[in-house]
């Protein structure tokens, strides 16, 4: 069975299929305003952590992690939210380990290509381990998905 995998566009083939009758003149002018305004921030951003410690500047970027704290429950060390150790669950919630190792020995709700899926009702992710970061990260929905990439980092989506 040939199944065809998901086609991933670049941010200007996005705007050009939601825009096809545009002249690439205005595309141009539109990206370069986009480029200079995150260029602007992340000027700004340099001048404001200049002289700052890592610590300070992850307070400063992620104010949740200072009052939360690190998370015991996650093997990775992480920030409270987001798991800060370099490797394979880098940048991912402290949640993705747990469910990654469930779907791997068998646990998911479906594992369609290489994608776990994990559905869940409002009742059950309080009860259950990392409830209250699922909750929160989930926000409206009810499944989580985790893949593994190309290059082996795992990703929630």
């Amino acid at each position: 069975m040939n199944e065809q995998k998901p086609i991933h566009l670049t941010p200007l083939e996005k705007y050009v299929a939601k825009n096809p009758h545009t002249d690439f003149e205005v595309i141009a002018r539109d990206l370069n305003r986009t480029v200079s305004t995150i260029e602007r921030a992340c000027d700004r951003l340099h001048k404001k952590t200049q002289g700052m410690t890592q610590e300070q500047i992850n307070a400063l970027v992620n104010p949740l992690a200072v009052v939360i704290g690190p998370n015991p429950k996650c093997e990775y060390q992480n920030d409270g939210t987001r798991i800060t150790a370099p490797g394979k669950f880098e940048g991912e919630p402290v949640f993705a380990p747990y469910y990654w190792n469930l779907g791997l020995e068998g646990f998911a709700d479906s594992d369609e290509n290489g994608v776990f899926k994990f559905s869940f009702t409002r009742a059950e992710i309080t009860s259950l381990e990392f409830g209250e970061q699922l909750f929160n990260w989930l926000g409206r929905k009810r499944t989580l998905c985790l893949q593994e990439d190309s290059q082996g980092f795992v990703r929630c989506f």
